[in-house]
C-alpha cells in the first residue's frame, strides 16, 4: 500500500489526527507538514511527512501503525525530530 501513496494522498490530510499504536498506548499524531524532496525512482517523487504529538511519552524510533480515516491503516518508519510547536516531532521519508 506505501509504495501507492502519492504527496497529494498526505497534503489532502494535512492538519489531521493519525492514530498511532505503540505496545499498548495509542497516541494521536497530527499531521503537521508535507515536504517534497525532489526526484526519486518513486511514482511522484520523495517527501517527507512531519507529525506532532504528545511530549510524553515519546516514542522511539521505529516502525509503527498509524490509522487515518482517509488512507486507512500503514506502517510507517518514524523518526523523533524534536520538540515542535505544540509536542514532540516526528518525521517519516518516502524515497
Amino acid at each position: 500500500m506505501l509504495e501507492k501513496l502519492k504527496i497529494t494522498d498526505f497534503q489532502a490530510c494535512l492538519g489531521q489526527v493519525f492514530d498511532t499504536q505503540s505496545g499498548e498506548t495509542d497516541l494521536p499524531l497530527t499531521l503537521q507538514e508535507v515536504t517534497q524532496l525532489g526526484q526519486s525512482v518513486r511514482d511522484g517523487g520523495a517527501f517527507s511527512l512531519l507529525f506532532v504529538g504528545p511530549e510524553q511519552p515519546m516514542l522511539d524510533q521505529s516502525i509503527y501503525r498509524l490509522n487515518n480515516p482517509a488512507l486507512g491503516e500503514m506502517e510507517l518508519f518514524l523518526v523523533p525530530v524534536g520538540p515542535a510547536e505544540d509536542g514532540m516531532g516526528y518525521e517519516s521519508v518516502f524515497t
